[in-house]
């Protein structure tokens, strides 16, 4: 079967915009679509879910992945973040990784 170029992430996205289940990533078979699919969810969530991203993000496998979207989600949500749950997200990152994620979340002059 042949598909077009993204049809797989929009499905995936409309997947989870739908909610069709409490853990619609967790459904998928395959490693890489599963980690798309979170990756989606998080930085879907807003600024006041930042213990959500915290406990979503251990599930994505592939660690490139999970420390892109966290830091990505990092940089989308860096104002108004509750400081403990910024800390315990950022501590799920490689050193370099937390450095740079604790400097998008608490020093917005610094995030670029």
């Amino acid at each position: 079967m042949v598909r077009a170029p993204g049809s797989s992430m929009r499905a995936l996205t409309w997947l989870v915009m739908l909610g069709c289940g409490p853990t619609p990533c967790e459904r998928l078979a395959e490693v890489p679509a599963r980690d798309t699919c979170f990756h989606v969810e998080i930085l879907a969530l807003p600024t006041s879910a930042v213990a959500t991203v915290a406990e979503i993000a251990p599930r994505i496998q592939d660690p490139v992945v999970r420390n892109a979207t966290l830091l990505a989600w990092a940089r989308d949500h860096r104002e108004g973040v509750d400081p403990a749950g910024a800390s315990a997200l950022c501590a799920l990152l490689p050193v370099e990784e937390a450095r740079m994620c604790e400097r998008r979340l608490f020093a917005a002059h610094l995030a670029r």
